[in-house]
């Protein structure tokens, strides 16, 4: 799958820029040109957004006069939320450059492989954990 030049023109420079520089150190499978792609939608729903607030108080007032967020601040604080979540659902490790010019993997990205097992109280290892919570065991 490749991303479609319609899709890449309709993202905002930041966003072009952060895909062209991953795609350039990196080949991405289907399932993460999928995360990419919503993560440069979001990318330049963040910059449309910041922009929107250019000028603009940080808070306004309300229909009983209260003095609460502007929406545009709540909404960018939901969309930076969604871009870190996309960016560590890649998972790509960084990429560090040296003084001479190569560059080589850096810290390697956290991965966990399946699910997480569960956990007896301290010092007993027998029976079941949730039937004796629940007074069953």
């Amino acid at each position: 799958m490749t991303i479609a030049r319609q899709e890449r023109t309709s993202w905002s420079k930041r966003a072009r820029d952060y895909v062209k520089a991953v795609e350039a150190d990196y080949v991405l499978s289907h399932g993460e040109e999928i995360v990419i792609v919503s993560l440069a939608r979001a990318i330049t729903r963040e910059d449309a957004l910041t922009l929107a607030m250019h000028g603009e108080p940080l808070a306004v007032a309300n229909r009983f006069g209260e003095l609460v967020n502007h929406p545009h601040v709540v909404e960018l604080r939901q969309v930076g939320g969604l871009i870190a979540k996309l960016v560590g659902s890649l998972r790509l490790p960084e990429i560090v450059e040296a003084a001479d010019g190569t560059r080589t993997a850096g810290r390697q990205a956290q991965k966990r492989t399946g699910s997480r097992g569960t956990y007896a109280p301290a010092g007993d290892a027998t029976g079941d954990v949730m039937l004796r919570i629940v007074g069953h065991g």
